[in-house]
């Protein structure tokens, strides 16, 4: 942990590592209660949504309050490929005034006597258009693509730029647009193609999981777009996994079920090259000006891979290797108790 205060970043977790949003019987016995108090205890700073937290406001800031858990934002299933703008955002507003009531709309920190660094919500943006991501038996060879050429690329990318436009303007989050196997989003040319269409309205979600079940090096991904990445999910593929699920042409879930993904760290891991990642992302400006957040995520059945016990040897690498690529990571919160919430 370093004290280069250019760039300083702050560790989350998703709550898919205790209970899977897609495949209810992973992790649908554990509790909201248990993912909380693990992810405090392991000393991340806040956590993503996941289906099982309140949906209103005052009841979401109230279960995360006793934990000194920051929301750092919350996926959002897209279609504005097949709604247009003015639905998509009828469709998306409940979900953006939740993140905007519950996050932090530039407050400079969760805890008082941590270090200011402005902190805002994000909204975590897929294009799921026909998507097969979760649907089960479906290969993700079947998944869709933006036919049309270059006009309907600059279409589609016209649409998500009038959407990301009026989530910053009227809501005040950031929207970040994230690249997902089975989406018309998928390659290392998709999301090239999109950043190309697009302005600074339209932020990256680094996703290094899906990068590399891709075919991606995300390294490289990294290097091309570190500018506009404003939210990096770190998650690991095992190697001998990954070769079978690319020769078979899984279904994603498939993936899932037979332990595709891990936490960064792991000995049967290293399909990501995360020094790599961070370097280009550290030579890239990533985190310079607005602190970000980097979030441990995997999804694993926790059967077989304990969330906690993964979840706090992913911080612990994270914490290492982001620090060696120069950044300076944000120390975790104060137990409850040391300092006053800033509400």
């Amino acid at each position: 942990e370093t004290t280069n205060m250019s760039a300083v970043l702050h560790l989350g977790v998703n709550p898919i590592v205790w209970s899977n949003d897609d495949i209810p019987e992973l992790g649908g016995d554990t509790s909201l209660e248990t993912c909380l108090a693990d992810a405090s205890a392991i000393g991340f700073h806040g956590v993503e949504l996941g289906h099982k937290f309140p949906t209103e406001p005052r009841a979401l800031r109230a279960v995360l309050a006793p934990h000194r858990l920051q929301l750092i934002g919350g996926w959002h299933t897209g279609r504005v490929l097949e709604r247009g703008v003015e639905e998509e955002l009828k469709a998306l507003g409940p979900h953006l005034d939740l993140l905007r009531a519950a996050g932090s709309k530039g407050v400079a920190s969760l805890w008082l006597c941590a270090a200011l660094t402005l902190l805002r919500t994000v909204l975590v943006y897929a294009e799921c258009s026909g998507t097969v991501h979760s649907v089960r038996g479906a290969p993700l060879g079947a998944r869709p693509t933006l036919g049309g050429g270059e006009r309907a690329w600059a279409s589609y990318c016209d649409r998500v730029s009038a959407l990301a436009c009026v989530v910053r303007e009227r809501w005040g989050l950031t929207f970040t647009f994230h690249h997902h196997c089975g989406t018309i989003v998928q390659t290392a040319e998709e999301v090239d193609r999109l950043l190309a269409g697009t302005g600074d309205e339209v932020r990256l979600l680094l996703d290094t999981g899906h990068a590399t079940l891709a075919g991606a090096d995300a390294a490289a991904l990294a290097a091309r777009h570190a500018r506009r990445v404003a939210h990096v999910h770190a998650k690991d593929c095992r190697p001998a996994v990954l070769c079978r699920a690319r020769a078979a042409d899984w279904p994603f879930l498939e993936g899932v079920v037979n332990g595709l993904f891990t936490v960064p760290g792991e000995p049967d891991g290293g399909a990501v090259d995360f020094p790599a990642v961070f370097a280009a992302l550290h030579a890239g400006g990533f985190g310079v000006g607005n602190a970000r957040w980097v979030v441990l995520e995997a999804e694993q059945d926790p059967g077989r891979a304990p969330p906690r016990a993964f979840a706090d040897r992913g911080r612990a690498y994270l914490a290492r290797t982001l620090a060696h690529a120069g950044f300076q990571v944000a120390t975790p919160p104060p137990p409850p108790g040391e300092c006053d919430v800033v509400n």
